[in-house]
């Protein structure tokens, strides 16, 4: 039950929604250029680096405040403290949190690309 209720206090954070928008936002934006669409690899290293990056926005995180002294990039504040304490929080609940957090990243080019339209996963069929 506590695990439940940590993963609805973490998922309903500022932060982390900050940081799941920035996530769909960069996804969005990669889903409308054309050559990058069917390449989902380059939306993985893309998404996957941009977490790495928030990793190291900070010098100094505190794991007590969870925030840090200095980010090398402020604007990104709110998405650094809530990956950085992600990471801590996963690590007492047996990295469960990580995985949907991977779970979501992998779908999310398939969901903004429906969203937006692009069917490059359909088959077309020309009726004669």
């Amino acid at each position: 039950m506590e695990f439940l209720i940590f993963l609805f206090y973490w998922f309903t954070d500022i932060g982390f929604l900050y940081l799941l928008a920035l996530q769909v936002l960069i996804t969005c934006l990669l889903s409308t250029i054309k050559v990058i669409r069917q390449q989902y690899w380059i939306y993985y290293l893309i998404l996957i680096s941009f977490n790495f990056f928030l990793i190291i926005n900070t010098n100094d995180w505190n794991e007590g405040s969870m925030e840090g002294s200095s980010y090398l990039i402020p604007l990104f504040k709110l998405a650094t403290d809530a990956i950085n304490g992600f990471i801590l929080m996963s690590i007492f609940a047996a990295f469960i949190p990580i995985i949907i957090y991977l779970i979501f990243i992998v779908f999310l080019p398939f969901i903004c690309n429906a969203i937006l339209g692009n069917k490059q996963n359909t088959i077309n069929v020309n009726k004669n």
